[in-house]
């Protein structure tokens, strides 16, 4: 885990999809695993969540270093930190700043309002605009195309995926030794958003 952490922050890859192996239906690793007793009954399509296996790693150890590096990955510091590398790599591409639409505007209007005045990480959101500015003046688009995206990320990371890898690992399903299946299993569940601000991690 630590090792990806190194090598993701150092890079400029803003969405770093990280995820966790999933066994298909059909497969051959969803038959092998069904063979060894260590396939679970429960494939919902999504490498943000708990394996749909029984794991070599402790479940718990393979978990809890995954909910750690996400966190760390998607903290708003990191996040808009690979944000401006990025934009430092793509100093010659040029963008015409006065060539933008009202629904641009409109979209850059909302950014400033919910991330720079109502979000819990609204520091480090002036921050990045600030060098971001300092750094590609002429990349209006981009810049906020980052910053907007940084919502999404930020918010599904710590409002959904980590508390769904809060969950205790009995509560992942029964394993199933023949994997005789028509389709995906598709699991269903609420999620609520925490009453109180997320905390950072350093």
């Amino acid at each position: 885990f630590e090792r990806q952490h190194e090598f993701i922050a150092r890079s400029p890859i803003t969405l770093a999809m990280v995820g966790i192996l999933t066994a298909l239906p059909g497969t051959q690793l969803w038959r092998r695993l069904a063979k060894e007793g260590r396939l679970r009954g429960d494939c919902v399509g999504d490498n943000l969540a708990r394996p749909n296996f029984v794991p070599r790693m402790p479940e718990e150890m393979l978990t809890s270093g995954y909910k750690s590096l996400l966190a760390r990955l998607f903290s708003p510091r990191e996040y808009f930190d690979r944000g401006l590398r990025t934009l430092e790599l793509q100093a010659d591409i040029k963008e015409n700043p006065y060539r933008k639409s009202l629904r641009e505007l409109l979209t850059a209007a909302r950014s400033v309002w919910q991330q720079g005045v109502r979000s819990a990480y609204r520091r480090e959101y002036w921050r990045f605009l600030r060098k971001a500015f300092a750094i590609s003046p002429n990349k209006v688009g981009k810049i906020f195309t980052i910053a907007v995206t940084a919502e999404h990320m930020i918010r599904y990371t710590y409002e959904h995926v980590i508390p769904q890898l809060t969950e205790p690992a009995h509560a992942r399903g029964t394993l199933i030794k023949v994997p005789q299946v028509s389709g995906f299993v598709i699991s269903t569940g609420v999620v609520t958003q925490a009453e109180s601000s997320p905390s950072w991690p350093d």
